[in-house]
């Protein structure tokens, strides 16, 4: 994994931090972190919650990255019931991993950062979203 935590910061803060945000009024987010086995996974219900994960985030692994993990933990929390309706997944990469042969049963999108990823290595059921530093707000 190359994001920095500086960059998975970016991305984890809520848009309208310190205002009333409807989003982050209640939420069921998980936010897992993995490079070649699941290192945490962390629940996330409201904004003060997200507020104080965020105070304190630490970039955990680094390590050669191993998709699977993630996929097979995410699908054993579908059927112990842990979400409903479950949409997809967002999984902030670089691109270079091991992925699961199969596809979810929910839509996968790998967030990389341009200039810092290997797009062609996600798998054809694989949602690729590549970002331009010059896209992520920072205020």
């Amino acid at each position: 994994l190359t994001l920095s935590p500086v960059m998975c910061a970016l991305f984890l803060r809520p848009e309208g931090e310190g205002k009333k945000n409807r989003f982050f009024r209640r939420i069921n987010l998980r936010i897992l972190q993995c490079d070649d086995k699941l290192r945490s996974d962390r629940v996330i219900h409201d904004a003060k919650e997200f507020a104080d994960y965020m105070a304190h985030f630490e970039l955990i692994g680094q390590s050669a990255t191993d998709f699977r993990p993630v996929f097979e933990h995410v699908d054993q929390l579908v059927a112990e019931g842990a979400f409903h309706s479950l949409r997809g997944l967002l999984y902030f990469t670089d691109g270079l991993g091991l992925y699961p042969k199969k596809r979810p049963k929910y839509d996968a999108a790998f967030v990389m950062l341009e200039g810092e990823c290997w797009p062609d290595s996600v798998p054809p059921w694989g949602i690729r979203v590549i970002l331009r530093e010059d896209e992520i707000i920072t205020e």
